[in-house]
């Protein structure tokens, strides 16, 4: 039985090749129960991509520096509940916006995190698909430069549930973080200095280091979607058709706050090659406030194994010590061009790994 019929034209993709092609698709539908079509369920069972484990390499980049890290993570998500961890490193020995020497005295990046999430809202759907169980041979018409002008192709489909799991909850996390205040006149305000002072007063070199670690504690909403199948379809004299994905999507709106922020004593500058003066800190402003947008799936369009690739991905704000960034700002800005440059020199953040999980 034909239960839908459409013609397009493809003369986009086919112009490229110099092919001018016109079709008509004929869909059958087959029922599940008909006899001359065999389902082999391998698995279909969203819980199965319920844990992970993986590792990847990506980019961290922040309003005044940058590197690459490695990162260790893992996920396990059973009924009504998740659990994360992490544990990133940098791997550059460098930074993308600074050659300085003073790198050298730089605390190395570390970041550990721990997170865990109560859902609100944890079920289980069947979905239904529509799988495609066999195509008729072309027929076409050819003229004489060989190129197919007109062709019909026989479709033909079934329907088939597949398992299909949605979380929504809340959670809580701590991170341990290790950085670095990577100072560079050229790139801050210079007219608002007063988020450091040095003992006796001493004025503020061009460039400084100041190494620091953060307690970093957050609140979060998360949504999470999961599936798992493996499906073979041979109907007829029609190859099988092998149907196999298993998927893991989260998306995550955290608020951060920083309880402890704790800097050294001394700050490091550069006298020469080598050479390092220091810097007695008596006091610095600590941004306590911060928030983040974290996304992690495996899904890329129809492609999505486990084992197999995936991608990680965060943006947003995080606690720490920051000068003020440099912005023209002037003194005829309105009110809303002003604000918009405000929020423009605000210490944002984007971390984005690519890896493979199990």
């Amino acid at each position: 039985m034909i239960t839908n019929k459409k013609t397009f034209i493809s003369a986009a993709l086919f112009g490229l090749l110099n092919l001018s092609v016109t079709a008509q698709d004929n869909r059958n539908y087959v029922s599940p129960s008909d006899t001359s079509l065999k389902i082999d369920v391998r698995y279909n069972n969203a819980m199965r991509t319920s844990y992970n484990l993986g590792g990847l390499v990506g980019v961290d980049v922040s309003t005044f520096s940058g590197g690459v890290y490695a990162e260790i993570l893992g996920a396990f998500s059973p009924k009504r509940f998740t659990v994360k961890a992490a544990y990133a490193f940098d791997i550059s020995n460098s930074d993308f916006f600074s050659k300085s020497a003073i790198l050298e005295k730089a605390n190395p990046y570390r970041n550990i995190q721990l997170s865990a999430f109560f859902h609100i809202k944890d079920e289980l759907k069947m979905v239904k698909i529509e799988p495609t169980i066999g195509v008729d041979k072309i027929d076409g018409t050819t003229v004489s430069n060989g190129t197919y002008e007109t062709y019909k192709a026989y479709v033909y489909k079934t329907d088939q549930e597949i398992s299909v799991r949605h979380t929504k909850g809340l959670g809580v996390s701590v991170q341990a973080l290790s950085s670095n205040l990577i100072y560079d006149k050229t790139k801050v305000d210079t007219t608002k200095t007063d988020f450091i002072t040095f003992e006796n007063q001493a004025p503020t070199p061009n460039e400084f280091i100041l190494p620091y670690q953060s307690t970093i504690l957050g609140l979060s909403y998360q949504m999470g979607s999961y599936s798992s199948y493996k499906i073979f379809f041979k109907y007829k004299d029609f190859n099988r058709y092998k149907y196999k994905t298993s998927y893991y999507k989260t998306v995550n709106f955290e608020l951060l706050f920083a309880p402890t922020i704790t800097n050294n004593q001394t700050a490091f500058y550069s006298i020469s090659q080598g050479v390092y003066g220091e810097l007695g800190v008596t006091d610095v402003k600590k941004k306590r406030l911060g928030f983040r947008i974290v996304a992690t799936t495996n899904q890329f369009k129809k492609f999505a194994l486990k084992p197999g690739f995936f991608i990680n991905g965060e943006v947003g704000m995080r606690p720490g010590i920051y000068p003020q960034k440099a912005s023209k700002v002037d003194g005829d800005d309105g009110a809303l061009d002003k604000f918009v440059l405000k929020i423009a020199s605000q210490p944002f953040y984007m971390k984005v790994g690519i890896g493979f999980s199990f």
